[in-house]
């Protein structure tokens, strides 16, 4: 099986205060800890980075900012807080020259999976290469020899793109089709373009305005079949924004907007579609 990850390693002097990573100090995280793990509790406490560093639970201020910066990119994602949580590693299944592992798990229908993995590897690999290389690695740092250490955050893309997909996925008995419910700014087509029928200049105007759009937005234009199925089609695709040209279009030169997730209906003049849509989907 193909395993794909992306991962970064952070090298920095363990001698030095980093104050610029300071901001994250009294950001609250979840974090299942040891104990009650051991207890199999499943109770998560938020707890901030501050309080875990002068717990002994983290070892500094760097690798508190890039736990901070992991849950706010999931959540980014779409996934619900009540779903993440930094699982601290138990005792037994942290390496000898750790000094701190750190998962970050995502709860799945199917249970809580880790998608991140958080090393704090310590100067072990550096010291490892130079034992065997022959050759001494350092830095200079204010006139000082150092061996650097190393955090090392290992994301699981396979997983991450499967809890992404998971977590927008909606079940709805009510609409009569299930659909995803991306984040405007994630969803790989951005609006649908559709004429209300396939006659009286309908389609001409729907043309112009998808040529008008898609060298700005990823957009599908689509005649074929009832309005609600291609409306269906849409939705379960997780196209957020469905455009419709439509009688009225032919008087006032509006377009209405049907949003995916309450197929709530608006209309908007066709001259304000693009700075309509550049602010719907820019990322904030």
């Amino acid at each position: 099986r193909e395993f794909s990850q992306i991962e970064i390693e952070f090298f920095f002097n363990p001698e030095k205060n980093y104050s610029e990573f300071d901001e994250v100090l009294n950001k609250k995280i979840p974090v299942y800890s040891r104990e009650e793990q051991i207890n199999n509790s499943g109770n998560v406490k938020y707890l901030t980075i501050k309080e875990l560093i002068e717990s002994g639970n983290l070892p500094n201020n760097i690798f508190g900012y890039l736990l901070v910066k992991e849950l706010e990119f999931y959540k980014a994602l779409g996934i619900k807080e009540d779903c993440l949580r930094f699982r601290h590693l138990l005792e037994e299944e942290t390496p000898f020259y750790s000094k701190a592992n750190f998962d970050l798990e995502i709860k799945f229908s199917f249970g809580w999976k880790e998608v991140v993995g958080n090393a704090y590897r310590s100067d072990y690999d550096l010291k490892q290469h130079s034992k065997f290389s022959n050759k001494e690695i350092f830095i200079i740092d204010d006139d000082k020899k150092i061996v650097p250490h190393v955090i090392e955050p290992s994301f699981g893309i396979e997983r991450t793109i499967y809890a992404l997909l998971e977590h927008s996925f909606v079940l709805d008995e009510k609409r009569g089709w299930n659909y995803f419910k991306f984040r405007p700014y994630l969803a790989p087509v951005k609006i649908a373009i559709f004429p209300l029928v396939n006659r009286d200049g309908l389609p001409e105007i729907a043309e112009k305005v998808y040529n008008d759009l898609k060298n700005d937005f990823e957009c599908i234009f689509e005649i074929k079949d009832s309005i609600g199925k291609r409306y269906a089609r849409a939705d379960e695709i997780g196209v957020p924004i469905c455009i419709t040209i439509d009688h009225q279009t032919l008087e006032n030169n509006t377009v209405t907007i049907r949003y995916v997730e309450t197929q709530k209906q608006e209309r908007i003049q066709i001259r304000d579609l693009k700075n309509f849509l550049k602010n719907l989907f820019k990322y904030e």
